[in-house]
């Protein structure tokens, strides 16, 4: 998503992992994936797939089918999935590792759906520590702030995306819950009391989603967005995460990535049926 770059950082050292590693990572990270998305979703099981269904078609990403098996990676199987979204009057996404699922692609592809956005994922262990120099001062975000406090961040980074916050009255009060039960975590830039930059991590036990990381055009280069990152990274590694992961979007998303120390360990791929 979209972050200014950060310069001036002391890069953290990497090491090599192994592929059957990446593979072993990418599995968790599928099973963190499900287990948030299936929080206030209608969960309809077919052969190879969960979908997830939301009781209302927006927010779109939260309406959703997930490969559990390779069973996904059929003609049968695709179209039973498409047949809940049909019955559902929702548009069919799917979203899926391609190295966990690397004949998925064709079939989808073949039954009509189209690739939206390829992206390399990105994976950070907890005990991973890097520097900013002079990092600017971030609030954390918690489950007794205000309402409007929460709908502001949320509108405020819909609007750097040129997103619409339509529903954002319902997403605020998701991301109330979530602040007060510890399964997300938030951090906000403020610049005469209004939210500039923030970023949010959700979490499913020791593995969390590093997303939602946004800045404000006029307040881009000032490492306000990585300051928020290492806020929310540094309170999942202390509250026992050890796995923050993301999916970039753009190389200046992936340069900021990289010096908060996150490093690449696969590829996720979003399917979608075509609008009419």
């Amino acid at each position: 998503m979209r972050a200014p770059a950060a310069g001036g950082c002391h890069l953290p050292t990497r090491a090599v992992v192994s592929p059957a590693a990446h593979l072993e990572r990418l599995r968790r990270l599928a099973g963190q994936l499900r287990v948030v998305l299936a929080h206030g979703s209608e969960l309809v099981a077919v052969p190879g797939f969960d979908v997830h269904i939301w009781p209302s078609p927006d927010p779109y990403y939260r309406n959703v089918a997930l490969p559990v098996s390779g069973a996904a990676a059929s003609p049968a199987a695709v179209a039973a999935m498409l047949a809940v979204f049909a019955a559902r009057a929702r548009r069919a996404r799917v979203e899926h590792f391609a190295e966990l699922w690397p004949e998925l692609a064709l079939h989808l592809e073949r039954a009509g759906l189209t690739m939206e956005r390829r992206g390399p994922v990105m994976v950070r262990d907890a005990h991973v520590r890097t520097s900013s120099g002079v990092a600017p001062q971030v609030v954390p975000l918690d489950g007794t702030m205000p309402a409007a406090t929460l709908e502001l961040f949320l509108a405020e980074g819909a609007a750097t995306f040129g997103d619409h916050a339509a529903g954002v009255v319902a997403e605020a009060e998701r991301l109330g819950a979530g602040l007060r039960a510890g399964t997300t975590l938030a951090a906000v830039a403020l610049r005469g009391g209004r939210p500039v930059a923030g970023a949010s991590l959700i979490r499913a036990g020791d593995v969390g989603e590093l997303l939602g990381v946004w800045c404000a055009e006029p307040w881009r280069r000032q490492r306000l967005a990585f300051a928020c990152c290492q806020n929310v990274l540094a309170r999942f590694g202390a509250s026992g995460g050890q796995l923050a992961w993301l999916s970039a979007a753009t190389a200046p998303s992936i340069a900021l990535y990289r010096r908060l120390g996150f490093t690449p360990c696969g590829t996720q791929l979003n399917h979608a049926l075509a609008v009419p």
